[in-house]
């Protein structure tokens, strides 16, 4: 926006952007949004994968409990308009749980919405979340301004960027929406589960095997004779096995799932850690090189936090500023 359009964006109670905010209130109820569950690809994963919903809670209960403060003049302001924003931003939530949706979100879906409605003075009212899903930027190539349709109940709205709160991780060039950490885990998540499947069917399924070795040659009488006795032995769990002198009964090891699952579980909480920017040992993984706690914060407030912060911080005082 430039200025000229800026101004009428702000004085004029019957632009476009009054229009459909008064629009999309009236015939459609957006607060339906708040506290529902959001189906879909990402939170399939998110609610069976241990180690995802592991490292996306821990981001979302970081960032939601951090402080929020406004400045002005670098002077911090407490006044009534702050406690509602920070306490009543809807009627259902707090900014804490409407920042943990957003949180979740991006580090699911990729992109985290909320939508900013104002009164007839263009002032704030109220911040309600939306599910990711059913959102898509759209740019504007007349005006180079970028919108957000948003579909719901069968019909879609259109919102300025300048109401939209727009959290993401990195986009491709070109791109306007976030990248989804869940899609990028895709194959190895599929592998991972591919791998535990195997080791149930295997733990389920499989039976211990043994060789029976004789010193000597065996009629085969005394063979089937040696073998049943070994056969009740093992179907009966236990007991008494009477072992002929000559006879070695040796155990087949089984070393697949003790070895191999462990191997796999350790390769996905590093691809996992990689992809969210965090250290390894977040996801408890055994591959620690960090000599104290204060280095992994360290390292997880330079390569994560400070930048996620940044974000939302640019985010708000930008929205903020129309």
């Amino acid at each position: 926006m430039n200025v000229f359009q800026k101004a009428i964006y702000k004085l004029v109670p019957r632009s476009i952007k009054q229009s459909i905010i008064k629009e999309s209130a009236t015939k459609s109820d957006f607060s339906k949004w708040m506290g529902r569950v959001f189906f879909g690809l990402e939170n399939g994963t998110l609610e069976t994968n241990e180690n995802i919903f592991s490292i996306v809670s821990r981001l979302a209960n970081v960032l939601s409990s951090l402080p929020f403060k406004m400045y002005k003049n670098y002077d911090q302001v407490n006044d009534e308009f702050t406690d509602r924003l920070v306490y009543f931003p809807n009627q259902n939530q707090s900014l804490d749980d409407i920042f943990k949706v957003l949180e979740v979100s991006r580090n699911t879906n990729g992109n985290g919405y909320a939508l900013i409605f104002r009164d007839i003075r263009m002032q704030f009212e109220k911040l309600v979340p939306f599910n990711p899903n059913y959102v898509e930027p759209i740019l504007n190539t007349d005006s180079g301004d970028l919108w957000y349709r948003v579909n719901n109940g069968g019909k879609s709205f259109y919102f300025h960027n300048s109401d939209i709160i727009h959290v993401k991780h990195i986009a491709g060039n070109g791109n306007w929406k976030g990248i989804s950490p869940i899609g990028v885990l895709k194959n190895s998540n599929e592998f991972d589960k591919s791998v535990r499947e195997f080791s149930l069917k295997e733990m389920q399924t499989a039976r211990d095997s043994f060789i029976l070795t004789y010193d000597t040659n065996v009629d085969d009488d005394k063979r089937e004779a040696i073998v049943a006795d070994f056969r009740r032995f093992y179907q009966e769990n236990g007991g008494v096995l009477f072992q002929e002198s000559g006879v070695t009964i040796e155990q087949l090891k089984r070393n697949f799932i003790a070895g191999d699952m462990k191997i796999s579980e350790d390769i996905t909480r590093d691809r996992i850690a990689n992809v969210y920017n965090v250290p390894n040992i977040m996801l408890n993984s055994g591959g620690n090189s960090f000599s104290s706690n204060e280095q992994v914060m360290q390292m997880f407030v330079d390569t994560n936090l400070a930048s996620t912060v940044k974000q939302y911080e640019r985010e708000c005082n930008k929205k903020n500023s129309y």
